[in-house]
C-alpha cells in the first residue's frame, strides 16, 4: 500500500475488498507496515468487519469452483462447501492441462511414426507404444467414474 493510499483509507472499505478478492488475512499487518511512515495505524476493526463481510460473497461455493480453477491461491477463510468446490475446480485445471499436453503429444509421437522410415521398425514400435500409452491415459482422463459410498 503506498503512502497516499494509507491517508486516505477507508479501512472498513480496504478490508471488504480484501474479502470478495480472498486475499491472505495477514494482509493486514503489511499495511500496518507499509502505513507507519506516514504514521497511519490501519483500523484493524474496520478493515475486519469489512473483511469478513467480503468473504461471505468470496465464499460461496461457485466460486470456490472458480478460484480453483482459475488456479489463484486459497488462504484458508472459508468453509468447506467452498474447499470442496475449491479442489474440484482445481482438480479440473489440472486434468485439462494434462489433456492439452497429451493431445499435444501424441500428434508430436504421430508425425514422428509417419516420417520414420519405414527400416526403422524397433523405433516404430515403440513410439507406437509410447502413443497407446497417452492414449490410454486420455482415456481415463476424459472418462468419468463414478464413486459409490455407503452408510449404515
Amino acid at each position: 500500500m503506498t503512502s497516499e493510499e494509507c491517508l486516505k483509507a477507508d479501512w472498513y472499505q480496504v478490508g471488504y475488498s480484501d474479502g470478495v478478492g480472498g486475499r491472505n488475512p495477514n494482509i493486514i499487518d503489511s499495511y500496518q507496515n507499509d502505513c507507519k511512515d506516514v504514521n497511519v495505524i490501519p483500523d484493524s476493526q474496520q478493515w475486519l468487519n469489512g473483511f469478513e463481510r467480503g468473504t461471505v460473497l468470496y465464499c460461496s461455493p461457485d466460486n470456490g469452483y472458480k478460484v480453483g480453477y482459475s488456479g489463484r491461491n486459497y488462504h484458508g477463510v472459508c468453509d468447506n462447501n467452498f474447499l470442496y468446490k475449491y479442489e474440484l475446480g482445481k482438480n479440473a485445471r489440472i486434468r485439462e492441462d494434462r489433456l492439452r499436453e497429451i493431445n499435444f503429444e501424441i500428434r508430436r509421437l504421430t508425425d514422428k511414426i509417419n516420417s520414420t522410415s519405414k527400416d526403422k521398425r524397433k523405433e516404430i514400435k515403440r513410439l507406437k507404444e509410447d502413443r497407446k500409452e497417452l492414449i490410454y491415459e486420455r482415456t481415463q482422463l476424459i472418462t468419468p467414474s463414478v464413486s459409490y459410498e455407503f452408510n449404515f
